[in-house]
């Protein structure tokens, strides 16, 4: 088999060593397939981008003279694939690959917006109109598949990329799709560019117009999840706080001493081990610490634009006095077990938050995260049993004293948790 990543050494001589196994395997493969095919096949995007930029790539982006969904064909009986489908509006086709490596598929095509916000009207095209309806120069980049691995770079971004510039392509291009204006952010916060003098001017006239009112809540909510996702989050929320999308969402300005604090908090080992355990929204978190100092209310009314669920807002919100409460239960709990009682029955979220945004007993807190809430209860329900405990409606309270036992007793074991007990409930 060839390698088409020798072909691609031209452009970067790392190459093989930035980009990962599977992507190189991956990309091979493809090149096997692009052989057999009269159509012309290009690389581009981000994937072409990357290559200049010498950073490892997840997704592949192709685009080819012909129908994407026949040469899509020709692609699944290779690979193993968890999911894929075919839009036939947008001319692309998605391949989802077991391994993580997303394949996505486009005609070279031309786009049309009725309005701003609203999706465009795609038709087929050739690759010289193609370009024209890409974000920035720097996602404007073809690379053939084939083994001359030619650049075609129509709007010079490699001279952007030296110059560390992202550069719209025209200037309607924030008023077509005002999503690009989180692009134009999260490209410019990862790679710590900067935007030249038009861009700059455009994006600051789509947010005075308020071009992002016109693309719903749901796309603005996952924009912004993605964003702050960000490995850079210190760059991405100061360019939020300058070119005034936290005013657009009146989520107050952070200063400067809030964002690297946020930016650490993420870092935090508590916050990975909770975020992972119990799924927790980062998005939801950076929201909520941004929002810190608001009323009740005023947080309420920053939570719909982001259309978090009843259910879901029930776990990230504290109702009006309960932080208090939970922190005053605390100050009176000393021992493991009381320490249990405050907490069992608080959401994951809020534990995080009273850990990092309230800053409450701290230490109590973070004792509840590595040493309690991790922990089994040693005695089962059939114990309960062998020494006589009938299974009526306190028997979930026999065993949650038991656990409570277990947690303050050093070197616990079943004999003497039920020895405590029985002495507890005066059993012979």
């Amino acid at each position: 088999m060839e390698n088409y990543i020798n072909y691609l050494t031209k452009y970067n001589p790392s190459i093989e060593k930035i980009f990962s196994r599977n992507l190189k395997e991956t990309l091979n493969a493809l090149y096997e397939i692009c052989k057999t095919k009269e159509e012309k096949v290009y690389l581009v995007g981000g994937i072409v981008r990357d290559i200049f930029l010498g950073k490892n790539s997840s997704d592949i982006d192709m685009v080819i003279e012909g129908n994407s969904q026949e040469f899509a064909k020709h692609i699944l009986p290779k690979f193993p694939v968890s999911k894929h489908r075919y839009t036939e509006r947008f001319l692309t086709y998605n391949i989802f690959m077991k391994s993580g490596t997303n394949i996505d598929i486009a005609s070279f095509r031309s786009e049309v917006y009725e309005y701003p916000g609203a999706l465009p009207t795609v038709k087929y095209s050739s690759i010289e109109n193609d370009y024209t309806r890409r974000d920035f120069t720097i996602n404007s980049m073809y690379v053939s598949f084939d083994k001359r691995a030619e650049l075609y770079d129509p709007l010079n971004a490699l001279e952007d990329i030296k110059n560390k510039t992202i550069r719209i392509i025209h200037d309607k291009s924030f008023e077509d799709d005002p999503t690009r204006i989180f692009r134009a952010i999260k490209f410019a916060g990862r790679y710590d560019f900067s935007f030249d003098d038009n861009t700059e001017r455009c994006l600051i006239e789509a947010m005075e117009k308020n071009f992002l009112s016109s693309i719903s809540n749901l796309r603005l909510k996952n924009e912004f999840y993605m964003l702050v996702s960000e490995k850079k989050l210190s760059n991405i929320l100061s360019l939020f706080r300058k070119y005034k999308i936290f005013d657009y969402l009146n989520i107050p300005n952070p200063s400067d001493e809030d964002i690297k604090e946020i930016s650490e908090i993420v870092k935090k080992s508590s916050f990975r081990k909770i975020k992972e355990k119990h799924k927790i929204s980062r998005g939801n978190f950076i929201i909520m610490y941004l929002i810190r100092n608001l009323s009740y209310n005023e947080k309420i009314e920053v939570l719909k634009t982001f259309e978090i669920g009843k259910k879901n807002l029930e776990t990230i919100l504290f109702e009006e006095g309960e932080a208090e409460n939970i922190i005053l239960d605390l100050r009176k709990s000393f021992k493991p077990s009381e320490i249990y009682l405050s907490l069992k029955h608080i959401s994951p979220f809020k534990i995080l938050s009273l850990l990092y945004i309230l800053k409450k007993n701290r230490k109590k807190i973070k004792s509840y995260i590595y040493e309690i809430s991790d922990k089994s209860g040693i005695i089962s329900g059939s114990d309960l049993i062998d020494i006589g405990l009938e299974q009526n409606s306190f028997f979930k309270n026999y065993l949650e004293k038991c656990f409570c036992i277990q947690l303050d007793m050093e070197n616990p074991d079943k004999k003497k948790i039920l020895s405590k007990l029985k002495k507890e409930l005066k059993l012979n």
